[in-house]
């Protein structure tokens, strides 16, 4: 692969020293004395619960990590103190970058939606589901997509709801829609994975049911208000849950990987918005596929380890020039290949998470690699060094 290369970098860069961290002796008491405390920072006490403490000599800053997350930060020169990183509290499962901007979105089991700009590590705006009597639901965000013009934003959750946001000109939540069972007996099943279409007019959920679910976006007054206009019926033809789609560049053709390994394509009709199943593999030379590929194809098989079983590929990413494809898989692993990957050699490999990693989106810009480790609760920032 040449000198290509990811390197992780700690979110933020503060220079926080982990060999310090735990061997120093500093304890809670000692956080009281130094003005550094829950109810200073305008933390609950009965939420504060610190786990480690690092110092830094050389900026006389001290950062105290909580167990749900956080990492706060006090300046002694400067007496001040406040959130470093603000983290999710649960499981870590959606994943989306801006189209143009260094931001990303992330969605977990903590009934949270949060928006970072990678150059800050900052959380720059967040959102909480809350049911009409204003308390907070308890919803899995799984996965998020980012429309191609940066205006619009998607999450979907375990129970099956798919929610609108638009980023621009303000952000605000559009739409809930809810996703009906397929029966009355039939259970209610996560919202896999989420796409719009490149021309921003369409949104496609896969579905574990089966299904890829399909709405047009109605734009009112520019963006000021959106509503999702569902197609009359699902994209149906695959024989195991859906788990990741992907749009033709020119917005006409869907293809669908799914649990049983098939791949299904669809030729879109968005003025009668439904979709017809295509029963061939479109013709390479006159359908050209946009955004992130599959995980399943001849462009990705290199991915496939040889002591895999099948099924240990999570997410793959591309990145804009289209030379180089990120992976995340079962192992806590991501690996950087050549695109297309034909053969799983060359490729760098990474040990960083400690569970699955579920989700790996590279900024548009190809400057960052971002990464998130479902059960570890974490998420991972590369920076992307491209060789000759």
């Amino acid at each position: 692969m040449g000198s290509s290369g990811i390197n992780a970098e700690y979110m933020g860069s503060s220079g926080i020293n982990a060999e310090y961290m735990g061997s120093s002796g500093i304890n809670a008491e000692y956080m009281g004395s130094s003005g550094i405390n829950a109810e200073y920072m305008g933390i609950p006490l009965s939420t504060f619960q610190p786990r480690a403490i690092a110092y830094n000599s050389a900026t006389d800053q001290v950062f105290v990590g909580s167990k749900s997350n956080q990492i706060f930060q006090y300046d002694f020169g400067q007496d001040a103190a406040g959130i470093f990183v603000n983290g999710h509290s649960d499981q870590i499962w959606a994943l989306a970058t801006h189209p143009t901007q260094p931001y990303y979105v992330t969605g977990g089991y903590d009934n949270r939606i949060r928006f970072w700009d990678a150059q800050t590590a900052q959380v720059i705006q967040d959102f909480t589901f809350y049911d009409q009597n204003g308390d907070p639901m308890k919803e899995h965000v799984v996965s998020a997509a980012w429309s191609a013009n940066g205006r619009l934003v998607a999450v979907g959750t375990e129970s099956s709801k798919v929610a609108l946001f638009t980023w621009e000109p303000e952000f605000k939540l559009q739409e809930i829609f809810a996703v009906p069972k397929t029966s009355v007996n039939a259970q209610i099943e996560a919202v896999s994975y989420l796409r719009f279409s490149p021309n921003n007019k369409l949104l496609a959920a896969a579905h574990y049911d089966e299904n890829v679910y399909m709405w047009t976006m109605k734009v009112i007054r520019d963006y000021k208000k959106v509503e999702m206009i569902p197609w009359k019926r699902p994209l149906g033809k695959q024989t195991a849950a859906a788990t990741h789609v992907q749009f033709s560049a020119d917005s006409t053709f869907i293809k669908v990987f799914a649990r049983d390994y098939g791949v299904t394509h669809y030729k879109l009709d968005d003025f009668k918005i439904r979709g017809k199943f295509h029963p061939d593999t479109p013709d390479p030379d006159q359908v050209k596929w946009g955004d992130d590929p599959l995980i399943g194809g001849w462009d990705v098989q290199g991915c496939y380890q040889k002591e895999w079983d099948g099924t240990d590929l999570n997410d793959v990413t591309l990145t804009a020039d289209e030379t180089l494809l990120a992976s995340g898989d079962d192992f806590g692993i991501v690996r950087l290949h050549n695109y297309p990957t034909l053969a799983r050699e060359p490729h760098e490999a990474y040990q960083a998470h400690s569970a699955f990693v579920v989700g790996v989106e590279f900024l548009r810009d190809d400057s960052n690699l971002i990464t998130v480790g479902g059960a570890d609760n974490a998420i991972f920032q590369w920076r992307l060094n491209k060789g000759e």
